[in-house]
């Protein structure tokens, strides 16, 4: 199975290596417990870019446990990140997704960039997805797998990251206000209508803690 690197580790060493990173301070909010459930968030400014989270939960005796990382861009006109891996039961998923909001379209020949290392994964197993609603800004060359090892899907992460990084100088740039109400519908249907985290979010902390959460943090608002 090889060994699970934090999936939030990587990106935050991975940024600092190329970008300037200051960490914001939370306060009470860093490290939430309710349920038994633990969460705990850590906030980055990127100076080049927008915004860096990493949200990790944990249900009760580490039977189900979660990463997210999550790059919002409002001073680039690049997709949305987002990176999943869960751990339940003792079996593994891993997601890595782009969204389109930006401002202008984004080139195919980057895109398929990401495509390639989804193709490189092709003998691992698709997650069986239900349609989502933002199913109509995601970019096929997203990842979504699940029962692969360890070590491939940090690989994957590592690569999707890797892209992410080398595409971001690039890219254009853009109004920062004008790109973050882009990003802020986005954040407000995720909160509104769901997804695997925010649905996970919202049950156990309640929907005023979830849009700090989600829309605040995540997502870059606040």
């Amino acid at each position: 199975m090889g060994i699970h690197i934090d999936t939030g580790k990587l990106a935050v060493k991975m940024l600092e290596g190329n970008l300037h990173l200051t960490k914001r301070d939370i306060g009470k909010d860093a490290v939430l417990s309710k349920k038994g459930v633990k969460l705990s968030l850590e906030v980055y400014d990127i100076e080049e870019a927008g915004r860096l989270c990493v949200l990790r939960m944990k249900a009760p005796f580490g039977i189900i446990k979660s990463e997210t990382v999550v790059i919002s861009t409002n001073k680039r006109d690049m997709p949305l990140f987002n990176a999943d891996w869960f751990r339940a039961f003792g079996k593994e998923a891993q997601i890595c997704e782009l969204y389109d909001v930006q401002k202008s379209p984004y080139p195919q020949e980057l895109l398929d960039e990401f495509g390639a290392i989804k193709e490189h994964d092709s003998d691992i197993t698709d997650m069986e997805r239900e349609k989502k609603w933002y199913d109509e800004i995601l970019y096929p060359c997203s990842y979504h797998k699940k029962g692969g090892d360890s070590e491939r899907f940090t690989d994957a992460v590592y690569a999707y990251l890797k892209t992410y990084l080398r595409q971001l100088p690039e890219s254009g740039a853009c109004d920062p206000v004008e790109k973050q109400e882009k990003i802020n519908d986005f954040a407000e249907r995720l909160l509104n209508e769901e997804g695997p985290a925010s649905s996970m979010i919202k049950k156990n902390f309640g929907e005023e803690l979830a849009r700090r959460i989600i829309v605040g943090y995540m997502y870059g608002n606040i």
